[in-house]
Order: structure tokens, then sequence, then C-alpha cells
């Protein structure tokens, strides 16, 4: 076994040429750092030592302490400021930590900074970073990556992910046109470990964003030693408390503990192996065989199954995540009459569609899930109406948009791939069709497609989003007039409201602007919510700290595994 291990990388090729000003993005030399990779092989060699603990005997199962999960789908890249998926978060959450962090429980805790603090005004943030803070190579994690890794975030050469997060940074958005070179970028490094932030205008949410990969720090060294290689197995530097030691692509990610993580002494596991299934039902074969601990999923149509056979590991809680019905704007019939897209929206039965979802699905009236962060959302537009009144209201509408039996409408359905996502605008089809005689075209994609064409507004008709961000106005961000995610709905009032609810200089101020500008949002019928999903997954017993919460973020650091015995195994 030791003598086939090798490291694996999942993306490769030529990097881009750096432009004049960006922060370097290609080796300017060919020699790689070799201390980050010898540490990497020697930390893979006692993985690969573990046993694999498979239960053919009747002694206690010891793996040792390597979590086994699966993430679902493979990430698309590992680079912080370029990936797009979820699972990209997930690996890239252990690999890396942010000037805060998040704890157990989904709630923010200090990270990479110690202590940190925010003027009067709201526009100058100071991070003390910590004297025991190194990158995974063993060298000192300062202010410095901070700032390079910042600027980097808004450098248009890479064609970073979710740039606006920054905006409220002083010069962010010229800085992200090009208008202004990254040093104009409102941080800067006051001493070797104290960082500051100055921003245009107070962000009362700064810090869930200073928690994600977006600000993320960046090892210099070896990107400029290895560009766009510096993000694969056996060569990534991150300040995290695991680092990546081996890909196999569309298999797993193998990560094992960072020595040099500051508090490398409170993390119980030894590794994780990330396993990228993206079959639930594979995955539940693979949680009953023993070689995973925690799942990503359930499979459709599962749950009462799953509850008699395996309560003790079923987890199904409320996540921040939104499932709606997006129009293509700039295009006939949609574009300048809500009619229809009211009529479609009051057609679908929310209460029937989260019962066939599944176990913990709740319906959806409105964009941002209620409980995140205390905010709790307006009324719907139909509030207080029962199902005959909506039935009636949608027959009416429709009629009046020029549809009927004589001419029933037609309409293509873009979906991200995936069996629930199909559940899901199987039954909505079947609801207009019942009710309207609405006819329905099915078509799926990647999920990162998709968003891809909802940027291009490469569809014909309407498409299935799915929403799932830590960040409150981040539901609504999307919609603004002209961003790359609108659709093309241009409503100048909501864009008032969602920049009065930004410029809030507290928390209160700021839901009770978002609250505004969501219901003006829900009026113009821009968009029709219709889901929120639960998190539902299998978590075996052995797991220690696992701690379910409305962002379903589960540090890997947090966790521990308990003794697994045959028995155990066998009730699986």
């Amino acid at each position: 076994m030791l003598m086939g291990a090798r490291f694996r990388t999942v993306d490769g090729g030529p990097a881009p040429a750096p432009s004049s000003w960006a922060p370097a993005l290609v080796p300017t030399m060919r020699t790689a750092p070799s201390v980050p990779r010898l540490l990497a092989f020697l930390a893979f060699l006692v993985l690969c030592l573990v046993p694999p603990g498979t239960g053919q005997t009747a002694r206690t199962v010891d793996r040792g302490s390597v979590l086994h999960i699966s993430v679902g789908r493979e990430p698309d890249l590992l680079d912080p400021h370029r990936a797009t998926s979820p699972t990209a978060d997930r690996v890239l959450g252990d690999l890396y930590e942010g000037l805060l962090a998040w704890d157990a429980g989904g709630n923010l805790v200090a990270g990479a900074a110690e202590t940190w603090s925010t003027s009067e005004d709201g526009l100058t943030w100071t991070f003390q970073l910590r004297a025991a803070g190194k990158w995974s190579d063993g060298s000192p994690v300062t202010a410095e990556d901070f700032v390079y890794g910042l600027r980097r975030a808004l450098a248009q050469p890479i064609r970073p992910f979710s740039p606006d997060l920054l905006f409220p940074i002083r010069n962010a958005r010229q800085v992200f046109r090009g208008d202004l070179p990254p040093s104009a970028l409102g941080v800067r490094a006051v001493d070797r470990l104290v960082l500051e932030i100055t921003l245009d205008q107070p962000a009362p949410t700064l810090s869930v964003v200073l928690a994600g990969r977006t600000a993320y720090p960046i090892h210099k060294a070896s990107l400029q030693a290895e560009g766009v290689r510096a993000f694969q197995a056996g060569k990534l530097v991150g300040n995290g408390p695991f680092m990546l030691v081996e890909t196999v692509p569309g298999t797993s990610h193998r990560l094992v503990r960072n020595p040099h993580f500051h508090a490398a002494r409170d993390v119980a596991l030894d590794g994780v192996v990330m396993h990228l299934v993206e079959d639930p039902q594979a995955e539940l074969r693979e949680f009953r065989a023993g070689t995973l601990h925690v799942t990503s999923t359930l499979p459709t149509g599962h749950t009462t199954w799953v509850q008699r056979q395996l309560a003790d590991s079923l987890r199904i809680v409320p996540r921040a995540q939104t499932m709606s019905l997006v129009f293509n704007q700039t295009l006939a019939p949609w574009k300048d009459d809500t009619r229809l897209r009211e009529a479609l929206s009051l057609a679908i039965d929310r209460e029937a569609l989260a019962a066939d979802a599944g176990e913990g699905a709740r319906p959806a009236e409105t964009l941002i899930p209620p409980g995140l962060d205390g905010y709790q959302p307006p009324p719907g537009p139909w509030a207080g109406l029962d199902r005959a009144a909506r039935e009636a209201k949608a027959r009416e509408l429709y009629a009046a948009a020029g549809y009927g039996p004589d001419k029933p409408l037609t309409v293509h359905l873009l979906y991200p791939s995936g069996e629930s996502n199909k559940a899901v605008v199987v039954a909505i089809s079947r609801r207009w069709r019942e009710l309207l005689g609405v006819r329905t075209r099915l078509e799926n994609d990647e999920a990162r497609d998709v968003v891809e064409r909802l940027r291009r507004r490469d569809f014909q008709d309407i498409l299935l989003r799915i929403q799932s961000t830590p960040q409150l106005a981040r539901f609504l961000e999307p919609f603004r007039p002209g961003a790359l995610d609108s659709a093309g709905y241009g409503g100048k009032p909501f864009a008032e409201l969602l920049k009065r609810a930004n410029d809030a200089p507290d928390m209160p101020g700021h839901l009770a602007g978002l609250r505004a500008a969501e219901a003006r949002l829900l009026a113009d019928m821009a968009v029709v919510p219709v889901l929120y999903p639960a998190s539902r997954r299998l978590v075996a017993p052995t797991v220690r700290g696992w701690q379910d919460n409305l962002r379903d973020i589960h540090p890997s650091r947090y966790l521990s595994l308990a003794p697994e015995t045959v028995a155990d195994r066998k009730e699986r």
C-alpha cells in the first residue's frame, strides 16, 4: 500500500497570464516548496497506516480517528476565490480559516483573528491576529496574507466568484471593475499581526463574509511558485485545521490534521476522507456497510424506512436554503406582465409539495428563510387566502393574461440535475397542468451550468434556483437591477429599499430594511419561492460533537469518533 501511495490532483493545465497589477496567478519560477510536500507526504503515510476496520472480526473496529463523510458531488475547484460549488465550501472550510470562523453550532467565533473591534461609525474594523497562527508549511500567518487574499478575491483575471460580497470595503467595486489598482482597496497591514479594513459604508453582516472563503488568506509564496497547481493535493498550503494530501478524481479527498494549526491540540480527528458520492442510494448502501460515518443526503422516498431502521442515525433539520422559480423577464410573456407569473405561483400547492419532498421540508412563500439571524420575513403576497381562493385567483389571472383551454401555455422549466430537484419540478408541472392546463417541458443541467445559464439568461422561460448562503442579504442581492443573476428584473423601488437595508448602521435596522425590500420583491413577482428544503442525512452514533444548526455548517475540527464495535455496524 505504501509503495503505491502518491498524490493525485483534480485541476491542472496552463495558468492564466497575470495582468501588470494583479496578484500573481502563475509561477514566476519553477521551484516548488519542498517543506509542505514533505509534511503532507509524511502525514499521508500516517493516514495510510490507519487500519481500515472492515468489521470481519469480533473485536472493536478501530479505524483510528479518521472520519469518513460523503459530500456529494465533486467540487469544481479548490481555489477559494474561483470555486462555485457547495462541496468546495465544505472541503475548503477544513483547509483554511478566515479572520472569523464557525463553531460546531453554526455560530461566529474568533478564527485567525484572536480579537477584533469596530469604530463608532462602523467604517473601520481592526483585527488582531493570533501570534501562534501558522500555515501548514510552518510559516507564520500575517496580516499581509489577508491583504493579499482580499486583493486577489477582486482580481478580474481569475474570474472570482461572488466578489460583490466584498463591495462594502472601500474602493472594492472600482478595484473589481479595473478602475483602480488592488493597492487602492481599503485593507492594510498595520503591522505583522494587525489588519485594518476600511469600509465605504457600515456593513453589520461583514463578519459573516469574513468567515467565508471569499476572505480566506492566500499563501503568496506557494501561489507564485505553483500557479493554479497551488490548490492541488500535496501542494495546497492552508491555515486551517487539516491539510489536503490526496485527491482521487471523482472518488475522494483525503485530509490529515495540520500539526501547525494554532489549535491543533484541540482537533481530535487524525484525518477526514471526503467521499464524492453523487447517488443518494449509493450513500445509503455505503453507510449501512460501515464505510461512511456521515451521508450528504437521503434518497427520495426512503425517509419512513430510515426512521424505522436507522432512527439513531437520522438527522432531519431545517436549513437556510430556498428553492424558488425565476422567470426570464427579458422575454415574452414574462417581461412586462405580472399576471401570468402570479397565476403560476398561486397554482402551486406548497403544502402538498413540502409533504412530497420529504420529512422536514417546509412550504415557502418568502425568499429569506425565517429564523436566520433572527430575521422575520414579511407576510407572503397571498397571506390569508385559503386553497380554494388561491385556485380561483390563479384561473382568473391565467385567463386575463390570454390563456385557457383553447390556448394553453407551454413553458420550458430548467432545473439542476438531481432526483430531489426532479421530484419538485415534476410535482409543480403536474399541478400547473391539472389546475390551468399548462404544458411544461422539463430540462435538467449540472448545477454549475444552471447558474451560468441564469447569468447569461440562457433559458427560455423558467428556472429552478436553489439559494443557500449564511448571509441574509445574499438572498436578495441577485435581484438588484443589472445584477448578473437578476434574470432581467429591473425593480428600482426594490433596489432603493435594499440599499437602505445595506446602509443601516446596526443589525436591527438592517433586518427591518431587508424585510421591506423582500416585501417589494415578492409583490413584483420577480421570484416565486416554493420550498425550504430540510437537511436530511445519516450521522453514525459514533460521531461525537455533531450539532444540528440552521446553516448546516459542521467543521470537522469539532468532531471526534467513539470506538465502533462489530455489533454497532451490524445494527445498520
